[in-house]
C-alpha cells in the first residue's frame, strides 16, 4: 500500500482579535497612560505607569490595532520625562529611576519619536543610578534596543555572574527555570554569550504538568512566568517539550471579557492579555515556520486540518 499525502492548498487564516484590543483600549486613563487591572467593588483605580503604557504600546502592536490616543500617550510621557536629571519617572510627579528611564527611552522608539539628547542622558542616568539586578534587567533591553552599552555593565555582569549556581542556572526550587530565563535573557543584551544547550535543557525542564511554568511556588504556572521563559527559548531557536500543553494552558486563562488572567483563577489584566498574546505569536512561530520547511512539505506537528488559532497564524492547510 503507497500512503499519497496532497497538500491541496494553503489558504490565510484571518483571526479576529477585537475583543482582546477592546479590553486594552479600556486600560487607558485620562492623563493618557495605561492601568494593567481594572478595580475591583470598593477599590481606587490604579495609577498609570510608563511600565503598563509601553506593555499596552507593544498590545496594540502585536494584535494589529491602532493606539485610540496616541497624543495623550506621549503627553504622558513626556510628563514622566525629568529634564533636570535626564531620567524618566515611573509617572508624573515620582522621581526619576533606572527602569523608568529605560522604559521612557524604549517608548519613544516604539512611537517613532525624537530623542534628541535624551537618549545620551538617559544612558548616563542609567550608567549612574543602577544598582540592583532587577534595575539591570530592565536596563538592559534599551541598550539592546539602541545599540547602546554604557561603562557599569561590567559591573552589572559581576553582579549576575554573583547569583550563578555552579551547574549554570539561576534560582533554586519551582521557579529555577524562570530565574534562569531572568539572569539569561539580561546576559544576551548585556552582549554576553551564554552555554545555549544547557540554558535551554534548564527551561524545557521547567514546564509544569499543566503545560505552562510558574515563580516560586510549586503548584500552578502562571502567564508572566511562561512569558519569561519563552521569550528566551525563542532567542535561543528553541520551543518547550510540550508546545501544546503551553496552548492549553493559555487558554484556560482566558475570560470572557476578552483578556487573559494571569493564571486561570484570575480576572483579566494588561498583562495577561499581552502575555497571552507574545507567546502564542511565538508558539505559532515554533509549528509554523514555512521558511525551513522544503516544498511539497507541511510543517512538522501539523496535519490537513490543523490551522492555529492565535495571533501570528498566516496559514492553515486546506483538504
Amino acid at each position: 500500500m503507497i500512503s499519497v499525502l496532497i497538500l491541496f492548498s494553503l489558504v490565510a487564516v484571518t483571526t479576529d482579535h477585537s475583543p482582546e484590543l477592546a479590553f486594552i483600549q479600556q486600560m487607558q486613563t485620562p492623563l493618557g497612560g495605561f492601568i494593567s487591572d481594572l478595580p475591583v467593588a470598593g477599590s481606587a483605580l490604579e495609577e498609570p505607569t510608563l511600565r503598563t503604557t509601553r506593555t499596552a504600546i507593544r498590545a496594540h502592536r502585536l494584535l494589529g490595532g491602532q493606539l485610540a490616543n496616541r497624543e495623550a500617550v506621549i503627553r504622558f510621557l513626556y510628563g514622566c520625562y525629568d529634564a533636570s536629571s535626564g531620567g524618566f519617572a515611573a509617572r508624573p510627579g515620582l522621581p526619576p529611576d533606572p527602569i523608568s528611564t529605560s522604559v521612557g527611552l524604549m517608548i519613544c522608539r516604539e512611537l517613532k519619536l525624537p530623542t534628541g539628547d535624551m537618549l545620551a542622558r538617559g544612558l548616563q542616568f542609567m550608567n549612574e543610578r543602577t544598582e540592583n539586578f532587577e534595575q539591570i534587567r530592565m536596563v538592559a533591553p534599551s541598550l539592546e534596543d539602541f545599540g547602546e552599552t554604557v561603562p557599569q555593565s561590567v559591573s552589572w555582569l559581576k553582579l549576575i555572574d554573583s547569583a550563578r549556581n555552579a551547574d549554570g542556572s539561576f534560582g533554586s526550587g519551582p521557579g529555577k527555570a524562570r530565574s534562569t530565563a531572568l539572569y539569561a535573557v539580561a546576559e544576551l543584551r548585556l552582549r554576553r554569550a551564554i552555554g545555549e544547550k544547557k540554558v535551554v535543557q534548564f527551561l524545557q525542564s521547567g514546564q509544569r504538568d499543566d503545560g505552562g511554568f510558574g515563580n516560586d511556588q510549586a503548584g500552578g504556572s502562571d502567564l508572566e512566568s511562561c512569558y519569561r521563559v519563552v521569550r528566551l527559548l525563542r532567542r535561543l531557536d528553541a520551543n518547550p517539550s510540550r508546545v501544546e500543553g503551553l496552548r492549553a494552558f493559555i487558554a484556560s486563562c482566558k475570560n470572557s471579557d476578552g483578556g487573559f488572567g494571569r493564571t486561570p483563577y484570575e480576572p483579566s489584566s494588561l498583562h495577561g492579555t499581552y502575555y497571552a498574546t507574545i507567546i502564542r505569536l511565538w508558539t505559532d512561530a515554533f509549528q509554523n515556520d514555512f521558511d525551513a520547511v522544503k516544498l511539497g512539505e507541511i510543517p512538522s506537528q501539523w496535519h490537513s486540518d490543523k490551522a492555529l488559532n492565535g495571533p501570528g497564524s498566516q496559514w492553515q492547510v486546506a483538504s
